[in-house]
């Protein structure tokens, strides 16, 4: 849910249900939303480790996978994987891909075709789900000081998300995205994550992500086994972009067929 959320200005002012939403987008750092064809390498030691646990692999933490993105599709080379299940590789691919997307910040503009404009109370957007089909009760929007904010709730889960913005020497007073705060609770578990970004020059005019940090605390207060607390850090490191080359494309052709 959180890569889908990420991008979520870039596309609020395209959609009909949200035509009382400010128009923000203008003022946003978003320099790949036009740019069909990226890829670049991105290497995650702490997440191949988790995932090494999880599902009984012996993955080499120090792995640099790379990612392609060509029109609306997103996928991550991982040939060199052997014996592993179709079913594995795809929960490996959602992890890198929901801080990959980063890069390019995905839009949602199919996910909240699901959603209708209920109200507006203050700064706060009120969104319902128009056929039941996302599990998502309400949906909340606002933006006010350079952070979007964004709850929902849904069946058996409350989510917040909060987008902070900058301006940097770099990016001609655009707004860029550095740190997001998301908090899930369910029942009597609250898991949070705090991740923040660096950016890099990758040419000229064009800063890209070099490094994205991530802490997730999970805690939990069931009467059945106490109260307990744990952390895992993560670092993702980005390196390697190509931006229109084609190479995306021909990656996905020659997998497509």
């Amino acid at each position: 849910m959180q890569k889908k959320l990420i991008g979520l200005i870039s596309c609020l002012i395209s959609l009909g249900a949200l035509a009382n939403f400010p128009d923000i987008d203008k003022a946003l750092y978003h320099p790949l939303k036009d740019i069909k064809d990226i890829s670049f390498e991105i290497e995650a030691p702490e997440l191949t480790e988790l995932v090494n646990a999880k599902l009984l692999l012996k993955t080499n933490p120090n792995n640099i996978w790379t990612v392609y993105k060509y029109e609306d599709q997103e996928n991550i080379d991982f040939s060199s994987l052997q014996n592993v299940s179709e079913k594995v590789i795809k929960i490996i691919e959602r992890g890198y891909l929901s801080k990959a997307s980063f890069a390019w910040l995905d839009s949602v503009k199919n996910y909240l075709k699901d959603f209708q404009f209920i109200k507006r109370d203050g700064e706060i957007y009120y969104f319902e789900d128009k056929e039941g089909k996302t599990g998502i009760e309400e949906l909340r929007l606002s933006f006010s000081r350079g952070q979007l904010e964004v709850e929902m709730d849904l069946i058996d889960q409350l989510e917040k998300h909060r987008y902070s913005y900058d301006r940097k020497p770099w990016s001609d007073s655009k707004l860029v995205l550095t740190t997001v705060v998301s908090q899930i609770k369910k029942a009597f578990q609250v898991t949070e994550a705090r991740t923040k970004i660096k950016y890099k020059k990758v040419s000229k005019g064009l800063w890209l992500p070099e490094k994205i940090d991530v802490v997730t605390t999970q805690k939990s207060e069931a009467k059945t086994v106490g109260k307990v607390e744990r952390s895992l850090s993560e670092t993702y490191l980005f390196k390697n972009y190509k931006i229109d080359k084609k190479i995306a494309f021909e990656w996905f052709n020659s997998h497509n067929n």
